[in-house]
């Protein structure tokens, strides 16, 4: 007899009778937490809904506005709010020669260019990487002076353009960026510069490249 007691104290399940498992109750129950995949992709596509105000200067190259590849610089102020962002932009390219066959008493002919460039460029970011596709309206003012002639004259002509292209911007720290930018051009008008008696100088290409880099600042 009690060594039955026993026994029954080590193992009670062997008496045969059956447990009793206590559910929860429902209102207790704690939901699913999201898997890993699920929180990674809500905070890779949740923008900042923080706007900025920013500020750049950049280097900048020209390829088809005028007569041979220019060097310039580019100043630009923008407005950023999650993955949009809207820029006022004006670029400056000092210097571009283009030159014709010589006329006969002279070294060289030709004429001297120089281009102003306005533009606004709207930029959306597909990822949270700061690479934006771009794209809006562009006023281009090119300007030349002939030389190599007896009577040289000036001459200026205007035209819009549509910009689009890619840009991206590097954290270096606090609120320092290091931006670049490639675009094409494509203009709307493409007038000749000639010189009278001698021939055409040069005349806009159908699609302009550009190029810049340079530092950005959030203001």
């Amino acid at each position: 007899m009690v060594v039955l007691i026993l026994a029954w104290m080590i193992q009670p399940d062997r008496s045969g009778e059956p447990r009793v498992k206590v559910a929860a109750a429902p209102g207790l129950e704690s939901p699913p937490k999201p898997s890993q995949p699920e929180t990674r992709a809500k905070q890779r596509w949740s923008p900042s809904p923080e706007p900025e105000w920013n500020l750049g200067l950049r280097a900048a190259g020209d390829l088809g506005s005028m007569p041979k590849a220019a060097l310039g610089v580019l100043a630009a102020a923008g407005y950023r709010r999650g993955r949009l962002q809207l820029a006022l932009q004006g670029s400056y390219f000092p210097h571009s020669r283009g030159e014709l066959a010589p006329v006969p008493g002279f070294d060289a002919t030709g004429g001297e260019f120089s281009l102003r460039v306005l533009a606004l460029v709207g930029c959306f970011e597909p990822t949270r990487a700061r690479v934006g596709l771009c794209g809006g309206p562009e006023l281009s003012h090119l300007r030349g002076q002939g030389f190599g002639v007896s009577a040289p004259r000036a001459g200026e002509k205007s035209w819009v353009s549509l910009l689009l292209g890619l840009r991206s911007a590097l954290h270096l720290g606090s609120r320092l960026w290091l931006e670049t930018a490639a675009e094409v051009a494509i203009p709307t008008l493409r007038e000749e510069f000639a010189l009278g008696g001698v021939g055409i100088v040069h005349r806009p290409s159908p699609a302009i490249a550009r190029a810049s880099l340079g530092l950005g600042i959030t203001l």
